[in-house]
């Protein structure tokens, strides 16, 4: 169940740390858009107190781990490595995320140019492996 899931999830109050991340992998497992979206609700910012750095640095590393690739993750991670009040560690791997989600460098290049140090080399990586994706695509395109 997804809602209940979702709410285990965003519970810091009465679940411990290990079974919100019980709930986060099964909703991963799961591999729909809908459990993309419930995962994403770590980041958006009326749950940003109910939601750990680490818990939300997790995240997003589970949503580049997805078998399927729900663009759907893609605002939320970019919403979130925007957000002055997040942590430099969840900005990294929101955009290494994205980095893993997206081809269209553009959607991210303008934070090469951002004040934050982090996000703005975060960036730098994000398009180094998008570049790094597709050079092994064609690759193998090559070889067959």
């Amino acid at each position: 169940d997804i809602a209940n899931l979702t709410r285990i999830l965003l519970d810091n109050e009465n679940y411990t740390l290990f079974v919100r991340y019980r709930a986060m992998f099964t909703l991963r497992e799961l591999n729909t858009e809908a459990s993309c979206v419930a995962i994403c609700q770590t980041l958006v910012p009326e749950n940003f107190d109910k939601c750990s750095a680490l818990l939300k640095h997790e995240v997003a590393f589970v949503l580049a781990q997805m078998e399927k690739v729900f663009h759907v993750a893609v605002p939320f991670l970019m919403q979130a490595c925007q957000d002055d009040r997040e942590a430099a560690i969840v900005k990294h791997e929101g955009l290494v995320a994205v980095g893993e989600m997206i081809d269209d460098k553009s959607l991210i290049e303008p934070l090469l140019q951002h004040p934050d140090p982090i996000v703005a080399e975060s960036c730098a990586v994000a398009l180094n492996n998008i570049d790094n994706r597709h050079a092994e695509m064609a690759e193998l395109k090559a070889r067959h």
